[in-house]
C-alpha cells in the first residue's frame, strides 16, 4: 500500500509499506532455500527542477524476522553430496 502527496508543483513525496510472505514454510526450509516472510517500509519523492525533467528518489527497508532451518542429517547430506 502507498500515498503519493503533491506538496507543491516541484515536489511530490510517497510513502509505503508492504507485506511479502514467503511461499517457503517451515517444513520446507533448509539452508539452500532460507527464505522468510518480509515487511517493507519505504519513503521518497519526485522534484521536478524543470518542465521537461523529474528526479525521483527513495529508499525501502526491509524486515526479516531469524527463522527455523531444517538442518537434519538429509539436509547436509544433500548440501554437502554425500557423506
Amino acid at each position: 500500500m502507498g500515498l503519493n502527496y503533491r506538496c507543491s508543483e516541484r515536489f511530490t513525496g510517497k510513502v509505503g509499506v508492504a507485506l511479502d510472505q514467503s511461499p517457503v514454510n517451515d517444513t520446507n526450509r533448509t539452508v539452500r532455500l532460507p527464505d522468510n516472510d518480509r515487511k517493507w517500509i519505504s519513503v521518497g519523492g519526485s522534484y521536478r527542477p524543470g518542465t521537461s525533467s523529474k528526479i525521483d528518489f527513495g529508499y525501502s527497508h526491509l524486515f526479516v524476522s531469524n527463522t527455523p532451518i531444517d538442518q537434519t542429517r538429509a539436509t547436509l547430506q544433500a548440501l554437502t553430496g554425500g557423506w
